[in-house]
């Protein structure tokens, strides 16, 4: 007797957009998801704060980490 192993199937929660099938990279932690194509990065809002890698950023992105 062998036990079934059951996968769970992931939902692209981008599915019919441009960043469908975004490879994984720093965005993932933020729920963000690459457009391939166009090199654009989502990141969707609500989600906690990207840290700005400008040291001379004038939104005081920086003071926020």
């Amino acid at each position: 007797m062998t036990a079934a192993v059951i996968e769970k199937a992931t939902v692209d929660p981008f599915k019919g957009t441009p960043y469908e099938n975004s490879p994984k990279g720093w965005w993932t932690e933020y729920g963000g998801a690459l457009d391939v194509k166009s090199g654009v990065i989502y990141i969707p809002r609500g989600s906690k704060h990207v840290p700005c890698p400008w040291e001379k950023c004038k939104h005081g992105c920086r003071d926020k980490e």
